[in-house]
């Protein structure tokens, strides 16, 4: 029973250490997962700004648009510009502007008609100020966009900027979720988005000050509460909550304008059930096995004594026998190679070796005893005979 007790114990042990590592083992690769198509998001991000760099710089570049631009000749800039901006439209490419050295905006070959006049784009404004191109994320009319902005000089002086931008969206992280599998939310901060018509289906965030920009969950579902708290201070955190008797692994980080300024949070959400299913199922099929081999641990524990002990008791029933005087007694077990079947052989032997000595020796004690006494009656018949003589 002790030992049963020990080897219960080292099973359950066996168990509990396989089931957390197995357990640790999978979430460090799902959440190394997580931090990798997060790193593709950025990835993603760093494209389209090189890719709004590169159109920006090629007009930049062409002395036709900076003449254009610099004798301010609108209809003039229009017919240079308006057809490749029609040809790079379907690569996603919907901002395409000219800012004078002041900030005013003056031309949108995007807002032809000049409808949605706004505040200069930062962006832009740092592009001006500093004459170097600048690319990033930034909100404009309400649009979430990748804007690369690029100054522009003719004969060596500096006479506007270029802006291009790339759109970014439900169809953006529709691709992403092609991709690498799993859900995607963008929630950007109230502020960035302030006085802005309302786009598409923005709503509240899971906290105050971040508004659902972008989602390709129909149901979105949020992480803790904490989690984007410390995404707006600049740390990454991962959250494994059951949901429904669904479990999920989310990734939270932090998502940076042009600036590097945290302007809103990257949700990736993804459904292991499936898998943890499988790894439930795996431990109970492994806990089945055990259970199983401690039974026939415990079956071996039963019968394996009876079989050791009934040879030992059979060589201790001859010895006792052997000590009344009964040495005709033998060991009757089946033969064996083992040290009871070997230990029974030699028992069988000395006892029979013991029982012809003992014979052979009451033999001879038998035949000594019948010589005595046939000298004795022979001493006796002389001796009579000599009296009768005398007499």
């Amino acid at each position: 029973l002790p030992a049963l007790m020990v080897l219960a114990v080292l099973l359950a042990g066996i168990l509990v250490y396989s089931y957390i590592n197995l357990h640790n083992t999978f979430h460090e690769a799902e959440e190394g997962d997580l931090v990798s198509y997060s790193d593709a998001f950025v990835a993603e991000l760093e494209n389209q700004k090189n890719v709004a760099l590169a159109l920006a710089s090629a007009a930049a570049s062409n002395p036709e648009i900076q003449a254009a631009l610099a004798a301010k000749d609108r209809q003039k800039l229009v017919d240079l510009t308006l057809p490749s901006f029609e040809a790079v439209k379907p690569y996603n490419i919907t901002q395409y502007q000219y800012y004078l050295p002041d900030g005013e905006r003056f031309l949108s070959l995007n807002d032809i008609n000049d409808q949605n006049v706004g505040e200069t784009l930062s962006v832009v404004s740092l592009g001006n100020s500093e004459q170097r191109p600048v690319a990033g994320l930034e909100s404009e009319h309400g649009m979430l966009g990748v804007r690369g902005a690029v100054p522009i000089f003719y004969q060596g002086n500096h006479i506007g900027t270029i802006e291009l931008g790339t759109g970014f969206n439900d169809a953006v992280l529709g691709i992403l979720k092609q991709k690498y599998g799993g859900e995607w939310h963008m929630l950007i901060s109230e502020t960035l988005l302030a006085g802005a018509p309302s786009q598409g289906t923005a709503e509240p965030g899971p906290i105050s000050g971040l508004i659902l920009y972008a989602t390709t969950q129909d149901n979105s579902l949020f992480n803790a509460e904490s989690s984007y708290i410390k995404a707006l201070e600049g740390e990454t955190s991962i959250t494994h909550p059951s949901v429904d008797g669904r479990a999920y692994a989310i990734l939270t980080s932090p998502l940076h304008d042009f600036s590097g300024k945290i302007v809103g949070t990257l949700d990736i959400v993804y459904d292991h059930t499936h898998i943890s299913a499988i790894q439930n199922s795996r431990m109970i099929l492994a806990g089945a096995v055990s259970v199983l081999a401690l039974l026939l641990a415990s079956l071996s524990f039963v019968v394996s004594p009876r079989r050791t002990l009934k040879p030992i008791q059979s060589l201790t029933s001859a010895a006792a026998a052997i000590s009344n005087g009964n040495l005709t007694s033998i060991v009757d077990t089946k033969p064996s190679n083992d040290e009871i079947g070997t230990l029974s052989t030699a028992f069988n032997r000395m006892t029979m070796q013991l029982s012809s000595l003992i014979t052979d020796l009451e033999r001879r004690v038998a035949d000594r005893t019948q010589d005595l006494e046939n000298q004795t009656r022979w001493l006796r018949v002389a001796a009579e005979i000599v009296r009768d003589a005398t007499y």
